[in-house]
């Protein structure tokens, strides 16, 4: 128990649960000057939950909710537990309506920054007599909330007893199967790339100059690849995210896996005197937890140090801490309830491509000018080009549609330009774009809000990388905003030939723009294919040279 002027708060358990009082002092929560609060730990069987109950006094300044909410926000992250914090939060203003895009005050700011970063739910919707939420109830599990009947003491008009239950692990939703389907996947990761990249320098591209059918030629130069891929590149399922944290090396896995073992055989009857190996378990597990620190504190240096040059691992980190972050097995989408995993694939699909626009255009010749100030035109391609574009790509997995990862095609620039210079040439004389390269695939990724709402996640779309090696050969990148999905496809093509592009370049435009498809994919699971059918693809290499003369207009 901890009781200030003007408040208290207490903290009581029945005698069939252990409970355990956790020393906040140490923590920094002595700092506050107008919050009670206490913590204990609470083990459950197959988990173990923390519980705050917190008061904060009506004369709390707003530095106050600040400092709170990061000891919070410090205390569930960097022990990566469950948590549930209860209290009177005293923020009059606090609706379970509300969103972080319409806050009224700092408190209330300070509470959905809290809640967004800790991955965490305000799961109390029972009003107090005037209409108002004092007491919060958070957590980063699942809770049910009713209004209590059963009371023990007379009620506070301003505080209704509440009846909260915590949601067992096993009765919460489970997230979508990542490794549902039984598709094997080339694993790049083993691949023989000696060998592979022998292969790839002797094949022969001559055949390549007398086909005059950009797709066959796509085909052929595909054929090639998935040859020599089948004979390095093993087949895999897709692959199981690692268990541990990022900053553990092998060395640290191994002697984990070692502790296991000592503690596996000390727990066996022949083993429980053996002094000796009692020392080495003690040994071990002491080395284990200087050498994860110091891994943990370079890791985080590192991290730090680099975070302009690399803020992928900043959030990757960040991400790491929330304690689910997958796509639910239940979602909802415009009222209806999904259970499958196509449903909610097929779902994102349809919202995703509801940003775009079929509205028809009733006389496409208003949007002509018949004399364009300038003439802009595509020359031919060289192999120089090709070659820098290839060497631009960054070396990681990133891969499309195709599978074929972006350092692979930098590794093998000096092989690839030829056929490829070949093929991006044969685009410009055909004006023809490749129906395989229109095809990209998104995956959902959770911006805010209930996280088993799909209008809550935003698309991430990926192009294969020769699509964005022809789009890098003399094109400056820029993505485009989310805006630009209105753009009527036909619309766009007159104000670019108002801008002065050629016919032969206007012909070419449009081929790229029409017939392209999207789906989503997420760990395996495919939406139906969408035809997209207005905007400018967005973070395409070439948006970038149509961009100024749709704006401008």
């Amino acid at each position: 128990m901890n009781v200030s002027k003007g408040g208290g708060v207490l903290l009581a358990a029945q005698h069939r649960f252990t409970v355990f009082k956790i020393d906040l002092s140490c923590r920094g929560f002595d700092s506050l000057q107008c919050t009670d609060i206490v913590c204990a730990k609470c083990p459950l069987g197959h988990f173990t939950i923390y519980i705050f109950v917190v008061y904060i006094q009506p004369i709390a300044t707003v530095d106050e909710y600040e400092l709170l909410f990061n000891l919070l926000g410090n205390f569930t992250n960097l022990y990566n537990q469950q948590v549930i914090i209860i209290g009177d939060f005293n923020i009059s203003d606090y609706q379970p309506t509300l969103s972080s895009s319409s806050l009224s005050s700092r408190k209330l700011s300070y509470l959905f920054n809290f809640l967004d970063f800790c991955d965490c739910q305000q799961f109390n919707n029972v009003r107090n007599a005037n209409d108002r939420f004092l007491d919060l109830v958070i957590s980063n599990r699942h809770c049910s909330v009713l209004r209590s009947i059963d009371i023990l003491l007379d009620e506070d008009i301003h505080h209704p007893s509440l009846l909260i239950t915590v949601v067992s692990r096993e009765s919460q939703p489970k997230v979508i199967n990542r490794n549902s389907l039984e598709d094997k996947l080339w694993n790049f990761r083993r691949a023989d790339y000696p060998g592979l990249y022998s292969y790839i320098s002797r094949i022969d591209w001559s055949c390549i100059l007398d086909i005059t059918d950009v797709n066959l030629a796509c085909t052929h130069l595909y054929t090639q690849l998935k040859i020599g891929f089948d004979l390095y590149v093993p087949k895999t399922g897709l692959v199981r995210k690692s268990v541990f944290p990022p900053w553990f090396s092998p060395s640290i896995i191994c002697k984990l896996k070692c502790k296991w073992r000592l503690l596996r055989k000390l727990r066996s009857s022949n083993y429980i005197n053996n002094s000796e190996m009692i020392n080495d378990f003690r040994r071990l597990r002491s080395e284990l937890k200087c050498d994860i620190k110091r891994a943990q504190r370079q890791y985080l240096l590192d991290m730090e140090s680099n975070i302009k040059s690399d803020p992928k691992k900043f959030w990757a980190y960040v991400n790491s801490l929330r304690k689910c972050t997958g796509i639910p097995a239940q979602m909802t989408y415009s009222g209806e309830l999904l259970n499958s995993p196509e449903q909610i694939i097929n779902a994102f699909s349809a919202y995703f491509t509801s940003n775009y626009s079929d509205c028809a255009v009733t006389n496409i010749d208003d949007y002509f000018d018949t004399t364009p100030n300038v003439s802009i035109s595509l020359s031919n391609i060289s192999e120089s080009e090709v070659l820098g574009a290839l060497k631009k790509l960054k070396s990681n997995l990133t891969a499309g549609h195709d599978g074929i990862p972006a350092f692979l095609l930098s590794d093998c620039a000096s092989a690839l330009c030829y056929p490829l210079t070949i093929i991006f040439n044969l685009i410009l004389k055909t004006k023809t774009f490749p129906d395989i390269w229109k095809l990209s695939t998104i995956t959902p990724v959770f911006k805010n809000g209930a996280r088993n709402d799909v209008v809550n996640y935003r698309p991430i779309s990926l192009i294969c990388n020769f699509s964005k090696i022809f789009e890098m050969v003399d094109a400056v990148y820029t993505d485009f905003t989310k805006a630009f999905d209105k753009l009527n496809h036909h619309i766009s093509l007159a104000k670019l030939h108002n801008f002065g592009f050629s016919d032969s370049l206007l012909s070419l435009i449009s081929s790229y723009l029409s017939n392209r498809s999207q789906c989503v994919k997420y760990y395996g699971h495919v939406s139906n294919k969408i035809l997209v059918s207005s905007g400018v693809p967005q973070g395409l290499i070439h948006s970038g040279t149509w961009e100024s003369p749709l704006i401008q207009d």
